[in-house]
């Protein structure tokens, strides 16, 4: 079994269909994704409240899980827990940066925090100016840029996620802080995408 502990790179693929939003989470090999570690599929409706990851298509099994702290929260703040209940950490976002480019706060359990931030102010007022955009009925035209995030403790970047594609929502995950748990690196991930415009 593969101990996530010791990767450093996942590809997040996401899917949409009318009734739920799917990642699965790949591990890296040579450039490509490898295997399957970790899935989500979740309502579109309750994506927004509360995420179970799975390792597997079966899902059997969960990795982690994520779930908003209060039913009203103006922080938006997620907990992230193990099966067993422990937590990991939790994130917020930022909503006054976020007005101008999306910036969250993730906080590991027993360790400084990180601050999660897209990497162009440019390409974030673009892309904020893209969702304005009159399309017919609910046609949701996707952001045809490739926008990163960086994960940064202090002046330090310890990772980040990086749109690989233009037209799919497929990122790389890169972490540079062996002590990051990386549940709560691929819970991050997921996030950024599955609730980036709330």
């Amino acid at each position: 079994m593969t101990d996530l502990q010791d990767q450093n790179r996942f590809h997040v693929h996401q899917k949409k269909t009318l009734m739920s939003n799917r990642y699965r989470v790949f591990l890296d090999e040579e450039g490509k994704p490898g295997e399957l570690v970790a899935l989500v599929e979740q309502s579109r409706s309750s994506i927004k409240d509360h995420v179970l990851i799975y390792t597997g298509e079966d899902k059997e099994t969960v990795l982690a899980e994520f779930k908003a702290r209060k039913f009203i929260d103006t922080k938006r703040t997620f907990d992230v827990f193990t099966p067993e209940g422990t937590e990991l950490g939790f994130f917020h976002k930022d909503f006054g940066k976020s007005l101008y480019r999306s910036t969250w706060t993730l906080e590991p359990t027993d360790q400084s925090p990180i601050i999660v931030s897209e990497r162009s102010k440019k390409l974030a007022i673009v892309r904020r100016l893209w969702n304005f955009l009159p399309l017919p009925g609910d046609i949701e035209l996707p952001f045809p840029g490739r926008y990163h995030f960086d994960f940064t403790r202090g002046e330090t970047v310890v990772g980040g996620v990086d749109k690989t594609a233009r037209w799919s929502d497929h990122y790389l995950a890169h972490i540079e802080d062996m002590n990051l748990d990386r549940r709560l690196v691929i819970a991050m991930a997921v996030a950024l995408d599955a609730l980036q415009g709330r």
